[in-house]
């Protein structure tokens, strides 16, 4: 490879190329095609066209995962089950580990050192 060219958004480059030189186009989800420049017949200066074949890619394994904090408006949302361990067994243990909340002795709850009069627990299953 001498060098490469990125198309914009449309699909469309514009490249200098020798008559001896060989083109390469390859995109996610269109068959691969290798085009020699001498055989690519342009009359005047329009640009050329070339057509890719579309191709079905199979992706082995797509694992999407959720951000453990999340900004929501102006509330802060948890993915408490990010911060699940083994051996969890109380509210309290997962409270401990979620940053900026802070679990006094007596059970109160500070959210950024402000007491919280309460919070809201959502079950996403």
């Amino acid at each position: 490879m001498l060098s490469y060219k990125i198309a914009d958004g449309r699909g469309n480059l514009s490249l200098t190329a020798h008559q001896e030189d060989a083109l390469v186009f390859t995109l996610i989800g269109y068959s691969k095609r290798k085009i020699n420049v001498a055989d690519i017949h342009q009359t005047t200066n329009q640009p050329a066209i070339i057509l890719l074949s579309s191709k079905q890619v199979e992706l082995k394994e797509v694992v999407v995962k959720l951000s453990p904090i999340r900004k929501q408006g102006d509330t802060l949302v948890y993915n408490v089950g990010s911060f699940l361990q083994k051996g969890d067994r109380h509210l309290e243990d997962v409270l401990k580990k979620l940053p900026g909340i802070k679990v006094s002795e007596n059970g109160s709850v500070f959210i950024k050192v402000v007491q919280s009069t309460g919070f809201i627990l959502k079950d996403r299953t």
